[in-house]
């Protein structure tokens, strides 16, 4: 019993020490997520079964609906548009 247990820990030691690479980046510079990357996605897809996730190439991490959505209006009210006389 002890020597399972210590085998256990031992192992759970072992994968702590191991990274996983969960991006890869192009010739163009630009991240992707690697397989990994997408064990991630749906491991949080199962955490969290109705939320929609969404790559962000500049942050390189998914992100969720809301936060694309945040995304998406901070760049509509970051435009400028010309005044009309």
């Amino acid at each position: 019993m002890k020597k399972l247990f210590l085998i256990a820990v031992g192992t759970l030691f072992l994968s702590s020490c191991v990274s996983t690479k969960l991006v890869n980046y192009d010739e163009d510079g630009v991240c992707r997520p690697t397989l990994d990357g997408y064990q991630q996605l749906y491991n949080l897809e199962n955490e969290n079964p109705n939320e929609t996730y969404f790559w962000n190439y500049k942050q390189c991490k998914w992100i969720t609906k809301s936060e694309q959505e945040q995304i998406i209006d901070d760049v509509f009210d970051s435009i400028k548009l010309p005044l009309k006389n």
